[in-house]
């Protein structure tokens, strides 16, 4: 199911699918990323849709055929099944999840009167995005956009998990990244700021009611459904280091899969790594 030709060079940006004839991705179509295109599988065949200069697409979530939504930094798109639509976003987004055909959310930053970037989130109520306030979490460091929501992952209208990085002053005049753990009860968000230095970049579905959420890049966090937290580290060879950019869990199985990067001090290399959950 390799993305045609005439496309390349290429690379994937995200990927989203309901089943094997609804599968949409985005990807940058050159190397100098000023480029880039939605393309839908349907079964048999890749459709491209041509974006225009600017829309720089970081997710795309699909609830079914006639509903897609596509995030770039400083918009959002609609697909309502004939074609892509503009819609105003009023955040500036980084992740976009699918809850059903009405119900979506999409998470990242805004800024603040005072000038700092903080965290925000905005759900699809079936026509539009509305803006949905995220809890204070302190003083952050003005200019700086790192203090955002990196990705979501959304279960239900009522269980929705979102994961990302704060920046925010360590009293000797430097800043200093704080995690972010929020999750949606279908009411209010509530958040946990995680401890000095920590970080958190993705969140999936572990198939069985709980989360898997990346921390450090090579350090798993896994939270079942009863609250239970454990770490996992990525295996790597000898001398090398290892960020995992992604993940999802196979359908009707515990089986989670990663895709990321092995750095060594001269190179570096994609490198897919999937383990089981006992």
């Amino acid at each position: 199911m390799a993305l045609p030709a005439s496309l390349a060079p290429y690379r994937l940006q995200a990927a989203s699918a309901t089943s094997a004839s609804n599968v949409w991705v985005a990807a940058q179509l050159n190397t100098s990323g000023d480029s880039h295109a939605l393309l839908r599988w349907t079964g048999s065949s890749w459709i491209p849709f041509s974006v225009p200069l600017g829309f720089q697409p970081t997710d795309i979530a699909t609830a079914g055929p006639d509903r897609t939504w596509a995030v770039s930094a400083m918009a959002a798109k609609y697909w309502n099944g004939a074609g892509w639509a503009d819609t105003p976003v009023g955040i500036k987004p980084r992740a976009v999840a699918a809850v059903s055909s009405t119900s979506a959310w999409a998470v990242g930053w805004a800024i603040a009167p005072d000038g700092t970037a903080r965290p925000a989130t905005t759900r699809w109520n079936g026509t539009s995005w509305t803006s949905v306030p995220f809890p204070d979490i302190g003083e952050t460091v003005k200019g700086e956009v790192a203090s955002t929501l990196q990705d979501v992952y959304a279960a239900s209208d009522d269980d929705v998990w979102a994961v990302g990085t704060a920046r925010m002053p360590d009293g000797t005049g430097k800043s200093v990244s704080r995690s972010l753990l929020a999750h949606w009860n279908g009411t209010k968000w509530a958040n946990v700021l995680g401890a000095p230095g920590t970080s958190l970049s993705k969140v999936a579905s572990d198939g069985a009611g709980g989360i898997w959420v990346v921390s450090d890049g090579s350090t798993m966090r896994h939270r079942t459904a009863a609250g239970v937290w454990s770490d996992e580290t990525l295996t790597r060879p000898e001398g090398t280091t290892v960020r995992a950019s992604a993940m999802a869990v196979v359908p009707g199985t515990g089986t989670m899969w990663a895709v990321g990067t092995t750095t060594t001090d001269a190179t570096r290399w994609a490198d897919l790594a999937h383990w089981t959950r006992n």
